[in-house]
């Protein structure tokens, strides 16, 4: 509540302020505000309300504002389904990796999955099932990897992750971990018994010699894999001729 007594504040106020201030209110989400003219609080005591009006508006327009923008950002960046990374986000963070880790030399490892035969799972049990598939295997895919790493939704049954700080046979492990894991256990769905699901998995190395520096080369060698993977027989993982040698 706020308050006035200056006659000249009142008209001005009256005319131009009241009338759009619920309309004001209701646009900022920030609940009903109340204003009561012709109050005092005591002898020549008055708050100016014209004054007063203005700065807390200002603050919730503020307020209001940077909260769209960090919701804007967030949605950019983030898959509305699964609420994985983005493709986008998580290429541009490869690239700054690659960028980074061409000066330090920190290995770093990329894996791309792609979840086995998903297109029976939509074509037998529905799209609802589908979906129910991709938001589980994003929880398990969290539960192994570690929290400096992204994993993304790379594009519809692909998922991509980042493994910041590893080598080789680290991003290998961590690989066969997320393989395993999302095997181990069916995934329950809402109609119909749980559905068994298994995902190949190519692996690529970044910033050790002998491995594509650029993230189109590096992402390119990851797929190739994915696909021996897939033409191997699905539910493994599968890296280039490069890696064994690196690891060995």
């Amino acid at each position: 509540m706020i308050y006035l007594n200056d006659t000249v504040a009142q008209g001005w106020l009256t005319a131009l302020f009241l009338p759009g201030l619920p309309l004001l209110a209701a646009a900022l989400g920030v609940g009903p505000i109340a204003l009561s003219i012709g109050h005092t609080f005591g002898d020549d005591s008055y708050v100016p309300v014209y004054a007063a009006a203005g700065v807390v508006l200002s603050a919730l327009v503020m307020t209001r504002m940077w909260l769209l923008i960090q919701r804007q950002r967030w949605l950019a960046v983030t898959d509305g389904l699964t609420g994985l990374r983005t493709r986008r986000y998580f290429e541009e963070t490869l690239a700054t990796a690659i960028a980074r880790n061409a000066r330090a030399r920190e290995p770093f490892g990329v894996l791309l999955l792609d979840v086995d035969f998903f297109k029976k799972v939509n074509d037998t049990r529905g799209h609802g099932a589908g979906d129910r598939v991709l938001q589980e295997l994003a929880r398990r895919l969290l539960t192994v990897v570690r929290a400096g790493d992204v994993v993304a939704r790379y594009g519809g049954e692909e998922f991509a992750v980042l493994l910041a700080h590893a080598g080789p046979a680290e991003t290998r492990q961590v690989a066969e971990r997320l393989r395993g894991t999302i095997a181990a256990e069916p995934i329950p769905t809402d109609d119909g018994p749980p559905l068994t699901i298994t995902v190949s998995i190519g692996v690529a190395a970044g910033a050790v010699p002998g491995v594509p520096d650029n993230s189109a080369q590096l992402m390119l060698q990851a797929d190739r894999c994915l696909y021996t993977a897939k033409e191997q027989g699905r539910d493994r993982v599968v890296a280039g001729p490069e890696f064994d040698r690196i690891t060995a």
